[in-house]
């Protein structure tokens, strides 16, 4: 294997539930299973999400989200979304991973660092939690008419955090930009919320996009959550 940690799919999946457990967090009644990834699994004889919901008895359905970059919790956020809306689940597990050890040579692999998030949405949550307020995508994006849009200028409660887009979006006022770790893939966004809500960065009342995009093909994808309860 390549440089890494050698961490399966499966194995942190489980770390990821098993922490949700010991803090509390109810999983009994989750419907849905999503599974975002960049790097593939090590192990890719083992099916992660059908493994993780026998392994932890759920009455759920289950899909994975991959080969669209950085953007794969966009699309599983969206999809998740659309579900909801259609009535068809009421309560999701989104994994996002990422690992770094291959069986081949790939360039920028061995610098990612190992990291794992889990999120549970539910269609009528209560708080604490965050709210998905807006999910967006815009090409040939201006970033003086996006921010005049989005009133990121008139209001010191809305934070910005940014992946892949630094060079871009060096304009916006750096009292409300966080710029997401370069070491981290699909989780980099939750990652960094995951964080700047730890130090206490980000309180009730707030509003948080989460962005990223792509400078060659001038496209920006957006999601705003809003925080209840916190």
């Amino acid at each position: 294997m390549n440089s890494g940690l050698n961490n399966s799919f499966s194995f942190m999946g489980t770390s990821l539930i098993d922490q949700l457990l010991k803090t509390g967090n109810k999983i009994d009644d989750v419907d849905l299973v999503v599974l975002v990834y960049c790097i593939p699994d090590i192990n890719p004889s083992i099916s992660t999400v059908n493994y993780l919901i026998e392994k932890y008895n759920l009455n759920a359905k289950g899909f994975a989200v991959s080969a669209v970059d950085t953007y794969a919790p966009f699309a599983a956020v969206k999809i998740i979304k659309e579900l909801f809306f259609t009535k068809k689940c009421k309560k999701a597990l989104l994994l996002m991973l990422d690992q770094s050890t291959l069986s081949y040579y790939a360039p920028g692999v061995k610098d990612i660092e190992d990291t794992a998030i889990a999120c549970l949405f539910e269609k009528n949550g209560t708080g604490p939690c965050l709210e998905l307020n807006e999910w967006g995508y815009e090409s040939n994006t201006n970033l003086h008419e996006w921010m005049k849009k989005m009133n990121l200028n008139q209001s010191d409660d809305q934070y910005i955090i940014s992946s892949n887009l630094e060079e871009k979006y060096t304009e916006m006022p750096s009292e409300i930009t966080f710029i997401a770790s370069s070491k981290q893939l699909c989780t980099s966004l939750f990652a960094k919320l995951l964080k700047l809500i730890q130090k206490g960065k980000i309180q009730g009342d707030s509003s948080i996009y989460l962005l990223d995009g792509s400078l060659k093909e001038n496209e920006l994808y957006y999601m705003k959550f809003s925080i209840l309860g916190g």
